[in-house]
This record gives C-alpha cells, sequence and structure tokens, in this order.
C-alpha cells in the first residue's frame, strides 16, 4: 500500500499502486487478494497532515502575542509605572510583535489549506476524507482505515474512535489557538468600556483556551512530526497541484466496494464552497483577533518613547531655582493693598511694552498700553555697555562719578518711562492672577494648553533692564538708598512671575529677571563701600553654584517621578504645571492596565491632591481641567487621526475623559 512518502510518480494512464484495475484490466478472481485503498487519495497529497502545522504555529503565535499583554493588563501597576517590566517594557513589545507576525503566518497557511481542501472537495472527495488526510501527521491513517499493519489487531469500532479523535484533537487545538487572540480581543474592548472587570477578562481569555487544550490533550497523546524535506521535494513537480480524475472515481470506487469493512466512510462529495467560505472568512476574523493586538501595542510603545524625548530635564529647571534662592531675602515687603488681579494686570502690561500691534485674538488686551519701548537702544546708545551687562559694569561706574552728560541723559530718559510704575507696583504685590488677565475665563473651547499665547519674556527683560539704569542714574546721584529699593524692586518682580505664573516659560524668565537684580545689588555693595554685604552675596552665590552641581548630577526627568515634582511645593510652578499636563498625554498609555480600563482610585486620588495644591484662583480652576486632559487637547473633542484614531476608537472605546487612553494619538502628533 502506498504510506503517503512516494518517492515516484505513476505514469499517466497506469494504474495506481494498490487501485482497482480500469475497464481495459482483468478484475481479479475469488481467490485473489483484496487490493489496498492508496494512501493519501490520489491529488491531495499536499494537504497531508497541514493542520498540525496550522495548528503548532497558530498556538505559538497567539501564545506569544496574548499572554505579555494580558500579564501586563492584569497586574497591578501605578498609574504612572511602565508595567511589570518597568524600563524593559521594550521586551514584551518584541515578544507581542513576534507572536503577531507568527499568527499571521498561521492565519495565511490555513486560508491556504482551506483552499486546497475545497479544490478537493469540488474534485470529488467526502469532506471526512478531506478532514483525516489535513489531520494525518504520523502518515499512518491509511493503515488504521484498512486496519493494515499493526492496526489489524484492533476492531473496528477501535479504529473508528480513533480516526475521529486524530481529526478532533487539531481542531480542538485550533479552536483553542484562534480563541485566545479573539477572546482577548472581546476582553479588551469589553473592558474598555467598563463590561468586564480585570477577572472577568482573564477568565473569558484563558478559561474557554485551556479547556479546549485538556480536551485535545486527553485525544491526542503525542506530538505530531511531518518528513517535511522529502515532501517539499515531492510537491515540486509540476503536476502537483492537479487532481487527476481517474483515480479519484477509482478511489472512491474501492471505498464504495469496501464500506461495510471500513473504519471511517470518506462522506458525501460535494461543492468546495464551505472551504472557501472559510478561507475567506479568515480576513475579518483575522482583523478581530489581530486589531485590538496591535493597536495595544503602538499606544504601549508609544507612550514610554514619546516620555523619554518629551519629558522636560527636571534638573535643569530646578538648577534655576536653587541659584536664585538666596536672593528671596532681599524681597520687598509685600502690601496687602495690591490685589492679584491688579499685579496680573501690571504683569501683562510690562511684557507688551513698546507693541504696538494686535495680540492674537486668544489674548485679552492689557488694561494699559504704552506705545514707547523701554530702552531707545539695544545697544546701550551712548553709554556703550549693552543693557545686560548694566548690573555688573555699570554701577561701579556710576558711583565713581564716571557717567558723562550724554549718557546721564540717555539713563534719565529711561528712568522717565512711566512704566516704571507698573513694576513698582509688582514689586509690593503678594501674588498675581496670571491666567484670567491674558486670556479670557471660560477659556475657549477649541484651545488647548500646549496652543495657549504666552508672552516671549522679552518686555519683562527689558524692563528689568530699564529699572536697573533708573536705579544706576540714582545711585549716581548719591541716593544709593533709592538704589537700593529699585533693584530690590527687579528682584521682587522676578520672584512675583516666578513663584507664581503656572507656565515654566514665565518662571524662567522670573528667576532670570531676579539674576539680573541681585547682580546689581551685589555690584551696589561693592561699590558703595559695603565689603561685607557684597562678600556675603557672593559667598552665597558661590555656596548655591556648588551644591548644585552636586545634588543634581545625572539628574533628568522621567514619566515614574513626574508625579510627585507636580505635588513637590519645592519645584519651579510652571514646571509643576507642565509636568501634570505631561503626565495626562502619556500617562493614559503608559501601561496596559490603565489603556484598557481606565484610570483608577490611584489617579483619581492624585488627581484630587493636585487640584488642591495646584489650583489658586477660579481662572487656574479652568486651567486645571483643560491640563487634566493633556497638553494638547481642547475641551471640545477633536476627530482622531486617520487610521490610527479608528483604532484606537474601536479598541479602547473611544472614550475621552481625563485620564483615560483613547486620545493619546491625537494629543501626541499636536504636542509633538
Amino acid at each position: 500500500m502506498d504510506t503517503g512518502s512516494p518517492t515516484s510518480r505513476p505514469e499517466p494512464g497506469t494504474p495506481a499502486p494498490g487501485a482497482s484495475p480500469t475497464a481495459s484490466s482483468p478484475g481479479p478472481g475469488p481467490s485473489a487478494p483484496r487490493p489496498d485503498l492508496r494512501w493519501p487519495p490520489p491529488g491531495v497529497e499536499r494537504i497531508q497532515g497541514d493542520l498540525w502545522e496550522v495548528v503548532t504555529q497558530g498556538a505559538i503565535g497567539s501564545s506569544l502575542l496574548v499572554l505579555p499583554l494580558l500579564g501586563s493588563i492584569l497586574q497591578e501597576e501605578d498609574f504612572w509605572s511602565l508595567g511589570p517590566l518597568g524600563e524593559a517594557w521594550w521586551v514584551a513589545l518584541i515578544v507581542s510583535l513576534v507572536g503577531l507576525a507568527t499568527l499571521g503566518g498561521a492565519l495565511a497557511n490555513l486560508g491556504r489549506m482551506l483552499l486546497r481542501a475545497a479544490r478537493a472537495r469540488e474534485g470529488g472527495y467526502g469532506w471526512g476524507t478531506v478532514a483525516l488526510v489535513a489531520a494525518d501527521s504520523r502518515r499512518d491513517s491509511g493503515f488504521v482505515l484498512q486496519g493494515g499493519r499493526a492496526y489489524s489487531t484492533l476492531a473496528l469500532p477501535v479504529r473508528r474512535r480513533l480516526l475521529l479523535s486524530r481529526v478532533a484533537a487539531p481542531v480542538l487545538y485550533l479552536l483553542g489557538a484562534v480563541w485566545l487572540p479573539l477572546a482577548f480581543a472581546a476582553s479588551v474592548m469589553l473592558a474598555a468600556r467598563g463590561i468586564v472587570n480585570p477577572s472577568g477578562a482573564a477568565a473569558l481569555t484563558l478559561g474557554p483556551t485551556l479547556l479546549f487544550v485538556v480536551l485535545a490533550l486527553i485525544l491526542r497523546a503525542a506530538d505530531a512530526s511531518w518528513i517535511r524535506k522529502a515532501r517539499h521535494a515531492w510537491f515540486r513537480q509540476p503536476w502537483s497541484a492537479d487532481l487527476a480524475q481517474a483515480e479519484v472515481a477509482a478511489w472512491n470506487e474501492q471505498v464504495a466496494a469496501r464500506r461495510a469493512e471500513l473504519a471511517l466512510t470518506s462522506g458525501t462529495p460535494g461543492s468546495g464552497r464551505p472551504f472557501r467560505w472559510a478561507a475567506v472568512a479568515l480576513v475579518p476574523l483575522g482583523m478581530i483577533m489581530l486589531v485590538p493586538a496591535v493597536t495595544l501595542l503602538l499606544v504601549s510603545a508609544l507612550a514610554p518613547a514619546v516620555a523619554r524625548i518629551a519629558a522636560p530635564r527636571v534638573s535643569f529647571s530646578q538648577e534655576k531655582t536653587a541659584r536664585v534662592e538666596m536672593l528671596r531675602r532681599y524681597r520687598l515687603e509685600s502690601d496687602p493693598s495690591v490685589s492679584p488681579d491688579a499685579a496680573g494686570q501690571a504683569l501683562h502690561t510690562v511684557a507688551y511694552v513698546g507693541v504696538t500691534g494686535n495680540l492674537r485674538p486668544e489674548m485679552v488686551p492689557p488694561l494699559r498700553r504704552y506705545a514707547e519701548p523701554w530702552l531707545p537702544d539695544r545697544d546701550g546708545g551712548p553709554i556703550g555697555i549693552e543693557p545686560f551687562l548694566w548690573s555688573r559694569d555699570l554701577v561701579a561706574r556710576a558711583i565713581r562719578g564716571g557717567l558723562g552728560v550724554n549718557e546721564r541723559a540717555y539713563l534719565a530718559g529711561i528712568a522717565a518711562h512711566p512704566a516704571h510704575q507698573e513694576l513698582s507696583l509688582l514689586a509690593r504685590a503678594a501674588n498675581a492672577d496670571i491666567v484670567s488677565t491674558r486670556w479670557p475665563i471660560p477659556l475657549p473651547d477649541t484651545v488647548s494648553l500646549i496652543e495657549l499665547p504666552l508672552p516671549t519674556g522679552w518686555g519683562i527683560r527689558q524692563g528689568a533692564y530699564a529699572h536697573v539704569g533708573k536705579a544706576v542714574l540714582q545711585a549716581a546721584d548719591g541716593h544709593l538708598a533709592d538704589a537700593e529699593r529699585t533693584m530690590r524692586e527687579v528682584i521682587s518682580v522676578g520672584f512675583l512671575l516666578g513663584d507664581h505664573s503656572p507656565f515654566i516659560l514665565d518662571n524662567l524668565v522670573g528667576y532670570g529677571v531676579v539674576d539680573i537684580g541681585g547682580e546689581a545689588l551685589q555690584a551696589l555693595y561693592q561699590a558703595s563701600g559695603r565689603g561685607e554685604a557684597a562678600g556675603a552675596l557672593a559667598w552665597a552665590a558661590g555656596t548655591v553654584e556648588r551644591t548644585v552641581e552636586i545634588a543634581q548630577v545625572g539628574l533628568r526627568g522621567s514619566l515614574a517621578e513626574m508625579p510627585a515634582v507636580v505635588l513637590d511645593e519645592r519645584a519651579m510652578r510652571g514646571l509643576r504645571w507642565e509636568l501634570f499636563g505631561l503626565v495626562n498625554t502619556l500617562g493614559p498609555c503608559i501601561n496596559l492596565r490603565r489603556a484598557v480600563f481606565g484610570p483608577d482610585e490611584g489617579y483619581q486620588r492624585w488627581l484630587e491632591t493636585v487640584h488642591d495644591s495646584l489650583v489658586r484662583s477660579a481662572a487656574e480652576e479652568e486651567l486645571f481641567q483643560l491640563a487634566s486632559r493633556g497638553l494638547s487637547a481642547t475641551k471640545a473633542r477633536q476627530a482622531r487621526a486617520r487610521w490610527i484614531g479608528w483604532l484606537v476608537d474601536l479598541t479602547l472605546g473611544g472614550r475621552s475623559e481625563p485620564g483615560s487612553c483613547a486620545a493619546l494619538v491625537d494629543q501626541i502628533r499636536t504636542a509633538l
């Protein structure tokens, strides 16, 4: 009998080994031995054992794809955690990508097998024959079918059960391999919509899969093996894809003649459409299985990768704060009569001194406008020293009487600028409502946090230079106490902006202004004979510099430490606001559990604590609601970005509340 590993192809027109005699051949006599059925049947050799190959490949692919993702989803983590593997999050990503490719290959192989099975059905074979050949990894089902060789000792019912189990076992394995990603996809979409909890998602995904595997293990005790090299050489022949109709008919005749003694009938011949339909159905089935997994892989890789790029260097921002901290003692005493609203209006006014054009439509115009710029010449005019060097080089020269008539006249014109009164008012303010004086409240629905227009800071720095110029003129006239107060006003204005603005750009500009005033004050003390006070300032500055260099070596911002920095009252206020927005941009997708199940109680508690720590006014309440959605999200939900947005919506339900992952793609697209 042909065992399924033939070494040669019969010549056309020659009876196949074991085939019934044709009409031109004499039939066997009464005492002749009964001819054997050829196995596998002619024309279907190419699918012999293919079902097990698909099962093995599908099981490996499903496990590698789903289990790392499922484990990440089920593992409880802090809401800012990168997941169970922490900084090695990419390991699970690579494993899942390998699984994705393997599962995709398995589905493709299954589709090819089904199309070949359809051709076999259309060629005249019954579905039972096709299924038995596809499941014949041992290549001995022909012997079981006829009771040949070792199987001759088995009774017919036993051989029938054995063949049924050989078909059922790979089918059960295949069901398990298909169920795992299919149920995982359904679990993700149900969980993202609040229908199932983590334990329910695990039970739905793993329970039936384990049941299928256990049943298959009961039916199948040994693994399948194939002689791949020999088959590849055999099936490369040009006739391998053709079904010999004469051989099919001969084989079916033998089956019909021996129906009573065969362990399993071949099934009724018929159309191959069911197999073709099954092959076509693999396309939407594959989409259902793979789309949620692909989406989770995209968002889980995107958030940590972007966090490494977008996270501000915390140490750099804090260094700026630390370096000016020793000048805080030189702030002027605050005046309660200066309201936060008045201070905010004054800051907004100072920022646009000398600006005559219209502001952006999203901004509120300053309450007062000064068309004349702070400084007539940016290069210092007749003084010959650029304004940013006045604090260091001009103070001593003025006290020694080194200013000429033209220089004094130039400084007098600067000192007479009417906007100096705004700086003097700001120096006495304890707080400033910056948000409501810059933008209309409530904020427009179409503007995101990152799109809010900010002053460049140039007007405030120019005002600081002009105020130092005014102090220089006071020192040249011998009014040292007035000069000291004017310089301390610069320091006070810088701290007001640096301490109270919710924007890091303002903070950096403010602490830069503090530096300007501090340098001028030190020069004044030195030139006026107060060497001890000047030395104390220089010693404090040097000590702070060395301390900062030692303490901040190697420290950089990371998503894991951002939530703590947001709550740290010692951190720069604008940095805290920026990190709050960044956490809400990237955090919802930073680990898969949060991406699927959304914000948990830990996040909600953190959000409430941040609110109490950051929000100081009704206007900042508006800012908080905007930042809680992310840096680039608006109050009005935006349309999703092409196909990626469609995937996110389909998988995660399109939720848009603060702390959810569904809007991540749009936010990152805008923020970057």
